[in-house]
């Protein structure tokens, strides 16, 4: 009977997050795509991409050096330097369609992921919750179990009436 009452509850978080994981998922995916659009632009000028060209001594610098030691002497065109310097010139948009649908997308699917972990974290709270009552339930019922085995075991029963025993 208890296991069948745990299970009920258990199923019904399940039933729960199966009805609201679509629209979590949803919302999650347009902040993270919305999210990554704005932040893109901002993390790769703070990188040391900028409207002005590539900071000296920043990241951006240590990538392109990276980028031309690689290459042999030079920055390809189309190639990450590249990229991240028009993102960081003229913003997220201007970095031409595939790149912006991989960062939009990868922000989409992180936002659904963040969202779903956060639904999933808040419903085994709940369960948790339920459950540590039901517990303290429990162990209140065992202790006066014991106390009144005690009564009946020091043979102090009497007639009169001991309440719960």
């Amino acid at each position: 009977m208890k296991q069948e009452k745990n299970k009920d509850k258990h199923e019904a978080v399940k039933a729960g997050d199966k009805v609201d994981s679509t629209k979590v998922a949803s919302i999650g995916s347009i902040v993270g795509g919305v999210a990554s659009s704005i932040g893109t632009p901002l993390v790769v000028n703070g990188l040391g991409f900028t409207a002005s060209g590539i900071a000296s001594g920043s990241a951006g610098a240590a990538i392109m050096s990276a980028e031309a030691i690689a290459a042999g002497g030079g920055v390809a065109a189309g190639g990450v330097t590249a990229t991240l310097q028009t993102i960081g010139t003229t913003g997220l948009l201007a970095a031409g369609t595939p790149v912006v649908a991989g960062i939009i997308g990868v922000g989409a699917v992180l936002g659904g992921a963040a969202g779903l972990g956060w639904q999933h974290w808040m419903a085994n709270k709940e369960a948790t919750k339920e459950n540590d009552k039901e517990k303290t339930s429990n162990k209140e019922n065992e202790e006066i179990y014991h106390i009144c085995i005690n009564l009946v075991l020091s043979s102090s029963m009497d007639s009169q009436d001991h309440g719960v025993c």
